[in-house]
């Protein structure tokens, strides 16, 4: 997409791009406020609490590497890879330290909305729900955060397959719209190429004529093919 929007799941290419999807990715980060609480407030162990904010980082940098460098030739396979390594970086916070790290599946989730084709997207979205759903079953009253969580997992991740799907059909739109405006003008430079053809064909012709009945009045006729030699004159310049 031109100008200062970019697409979801697509690569900024301007500084203004990189600015807009930065903000708009970063106002989803505020629901890391769970995980943030949990090593403020949680009474983990000093040693956790240091694992636990390396984690987090880690999970960060790693989602919006996979936000930011999509649209490669390679995406789908960077984008299956960065989902498998934030799907475990999750289990293990989540193993680890509680329930509050269940809230990183919804980002699993989006993230598989916003950077996998539907073909793609249909599965490991429900794969990322389901996980979620199975380690809310493990940890200690992760059962209250199933409900909370599972269908902002559900409905965030195949939302995001939508406006992928929508940003994809508007640049094609776009692009279609380029297309013909470029066709059109290449059509009209072919009419003004006919049409001066036509003109300079007869031109070229009315000057031929003219050049050969000025050579016929001379030398018995100077009057008449000095005004033949005129109008040829004319001609050209028209």
């Amino acid at each position: 997409m031109s100008g200062t929007g970019v697409g979801i799941g697509q690569r900024p290419e301007t500084r203004k791009q990189m600015t807009v999807k930065m903000l708009w990715t970063g106002i989803w980060l505020v629901y890391l406020s769970a995980p943030v609480s949990d090593l403020l407030h949680g009474g983990h162990g000093v040693v956790a609490v240091v694992l636990g904010w390396l984690g987090l980082a880690g999970f960060v940098g790693w989602y919006l590497a996979l936000l930011f460098r999509t649209g490669r030739r390679n995406a789908e396979s960077f984008v299956l890879t960065s989902l498998a390594v934030l799907s475990a970086e999750s289990t293990l916070l989540v193993l680890t330290l509680g329930r509050e790290w269940l809230v990183l599946f919804v980002y699993v989730s989006i993230a598989s909305g916003a950077a996998l084709p539907l073909r793609l997207a249909r599965w490991t979205i429900p794969a990322a729900s389901a996980l979620m759903a199975g380690l809310a079953l493990l940890v200690t009253d992760g059962t209250e955060y199933i409900g909370a969580l599972l269908i902002p997992a559900l409905l965030g991740g195949f939302a995001m397959t939508g406006v992928r799907e929508l940003v994809r059909t508007t640049i094609e739109l776009r692009e279609a719209r380029a297309r013909v405006a470029q066709l059109a003008a290449n059509e009209e430079r072919l009419r003004l190429a006919r049409d001066l053809h036509d003109l300079l064909g007869h031109s070229l012709s009315l000057i031929t004529l003219k050049s050969e009945l000025a050579g016929r009045m001379l030398p018995a006729h100077p009057d008449k093919a000095a005004q033949q030699v005129a109008d040829i004159e004319q001609v050209s310049r028209q």
